[in-house]
């Protein structure tokens, strides 16, 4: 995991930020930036790009990345024409790997991998994007945009269901799903990308912002359902809010999205959420943070479930009276892992004569 994470440019962009707020002005803007730009290169010139081998995730993460840090090392006068010349090469040889499909994909666009249908097909989205969004004038950037329009559809509507439900069993991934999904539309948005694939992801994106607030207990978190901790819910419906701009100040759902985020706008959403698809359901007297809360779900399977249908959690009074265990940690080795992801007891529910319920990897019904 530690090459997985080093190798999505996180430290390079932070470096930047890091330039950006010292001003052109400080001796560390250059000091920072150079580092960056040396950083880059060194990975380039290691071959790293396409490691670790046969996987989506990192070359999408590094080609959101990217842009960012290429505009202000541009901006620096840093960058020597070689340096920039081989910096444009790798993005051409990233995004040669995601059209090809970076395990989940065919050549024809078919889906390989059920991993297309989770959170890494949101990502490979977002990532794919930056390459012909931001460089057109790469020799295939049309064959890549018409690739990516091919694809987004069926990673968005399976992972986002009609009613906006997310069709992993957890509150942890829909705030980074929505998180790459604003890079992504930030991205549309900055480069006129005015297309009904643009149109079509925004209120995709609208509907999952609302199943998260319909799910977000009253102290603005989501409950500890399956894997991966849960975010602050009004940070994730902020950014949503911000990428959308004033394009869908019509809708009744981002009007709900507003007045989440602060009470003194928008309309007050219905106190109940019932979601057929995930098979969860919410109920709260209100939407203050004094307010209570019951919130059930019904699902058994999908990717990062556990074994807890039908668990039942009860917030009052400012806590949680009935609650999740949620999951530790990833490592099996960890000594809650078996606890909480295996057995049925470290949820609030029904586990009989000892036995944990039957699971299921069903990504669709279950």
């Amino acid at each position: 995991e530690w090459l997985n994470y080093n190798t999505r440019f996180y430290e390079v962009s932070s470096l930047v930020q890091s330039a950006v707020a010292a001003g052109t002005a400080s001796a560390n803007y250059k000091t920072y930036l150079t580092r960056a730009k040396t950083l880059v290169l060194d990975f380039i010139n290691d071959a790293g790009a396409g490691k670790p081998a046969n996987r989506s995730i990192e070359p999408a993460n590094r080609l959101m990345e990217f842009p960012y840090i290429y505009k202000h090392l541009l901006a620096s006068g840093l960058l020597t024409p070689d340096e920039n010349m081989k910096l444009l090469a790798w993005v051409y040889d990233e995004a040669v790997y995601m059209n090809s499909g970076a395990t989940i994909f065919n050549s024809s666009n078919g889906v390989i991998s059920d991993m297309a249908y989770t959170n890494h097909g949101f990502w490979h989205l977002a990532g794919f994007y930056q390459s012909f969004g931001f460089f057109p004038e790469l020799a295939k950037a049309s064959t890549w945009r018409n690739n990516y329009n091919a694809r987004q559809p069926k990673v968005v509507n399976a992972l986002i269901a009609s009613d906006g439900s997310y069709n992993e069993v957890t509150f942890g991934y829909p705030s980074e799903v929505i998180n790459w999904s604003s890079v992504l539309l930030t991205a549309m948005s900055t480069t006129g990308d005015t297309s009904s694939v643009a149109a079509t992801f925004k209120g995709k994106l609208v509907g999952l912002a609302k199943y998260l607030v319909d799910c977000t207990m009253p102290n603005g978190t989501a409950p500890f359902w399956g894997q991966g901790g849960p975010a602050a819910t009004k940070t994730a419906v902020q950014k949503v809010l911000d990428a959308i701009g004033n394009t869908m100040d019509n809708d009744q759902t981002v009007q709900e999205l507003k007045y989440y985020v602060n009470h003194t706008t928008g309309s007050a959403p219905d106190t109940y959420g019932e979601y057929d698809n995930i098979k969860v359901v919410a109920d709260r007297t209100g939407w203050d943070s004094t307010d209570s809360m019951i919130f059930m779900n019904a699902k058994l399977g999908g990717n990062h479930a556990h074994r807890d249908a039908n668990a039942l959690l009860f917030y009052y009074g400012g806590r949680s009276l009935l609650t999740d265990t949620g999951m530790t940690s990833y490592d099996s080795a960890h000594a809650h892992y078996s606890f909480q992801n295996s057995q049925t007891r470290s949820h609030n529910t029904i586990e009989i004569d000892g036995t944990a319920q039957t699971w299921t990897q069903n990504l669709s019904d279950s």
